[in-house]
């Protein structure tokens, strides 16, 4: 099934996820990955986005209906034709950009529960793509790749790693759109945190 192009909401229009309820909506892997292809792939319909999804429409209209009841998703009615005028739904800004509230101890669990599930839905990406009809895992354009590093990193070097880091996320903001070409619809998660209760090794000699 073809995505048609459509008009989506402006890039320049960000939308900060910021309630509790929002959040913990999202800690649904299906609601993350309703609210990841509409940021992606523009106004879909039911149909195209479950189609998107590989998923049945009457196994996602619960999520939408969630979703869009919270903020998270916005109905489009489009033109008229010979039935009920069509349906498809957005999100309702790019980039769609969490708030981070560690003030807020109510907001631990819920912001646990949805780190758990990016991380969830990344692994069944990986896992799915790993074939050797789709995996490039090697050159400039490879698709595949999973990395885990665990260092010491003074104020500089964490200040150069932040700058890495919003460089990409600007850049997979900036590409959204319906697929033309040569693109391929790709995810990144990634997760950086500092690491509680660590010490340092005491050197030889001491």
């Amino acid at each position: 099934m073809s995505i048609p192009r459509r008009r989506m909401q402006p890039a320049g229009r960000p939308f900060l996820i910021t309630s509790l309820a929002q959040i913990r909506a999202l800690a649904s892997p299906v609601r993350q990955e309703i609210v990841d292809a509409l940021a992606a792939m523009g106004p879909l319909s039911v149909a195209t986005l479950a189609h998107s999804l590989g998923r049945a429409p009457n196994a996602i209209y619960f999520h939408i209906r969630k979703l869009e009841r919270l903020g998270l998703l916005v109905r489009l009615a489009g033109a008229a034709g010979r039935g009920r005028p069509s349906v498809s739904y957005d999100v309702p800004g790019r980039p769609m950009t969490l708030a981070y509230q560690p003030d807020q101890p109510t907001t631990r669990q819920p912001m646990g529960k949805l780190v758990r599930a990016m991380l969830s839905t990344a692994t069944r990406i990986f896992v799915r793509a790993y074939s050797p009809d789709v995996a490039v895992v090697a050159g400039a354009e490879r698709n595949l790749w999973a990395s885990r590093s665990r260092c010491w990193l003074s104020p500089r070097e964490l200040t150069e790693v932040n700058r890495h880091l919003r460089a990409l996320v600007v850049l997979l903001n900036q590409t959204s759109g319906a697929p033309a070409g040569d693109r391929q619809l790709m995810e990144l998660t990634f997760v950086l945190a500092p690491v509680t209760g660590a010490r340092r090794t005491p050197r030889a000699g001491r």
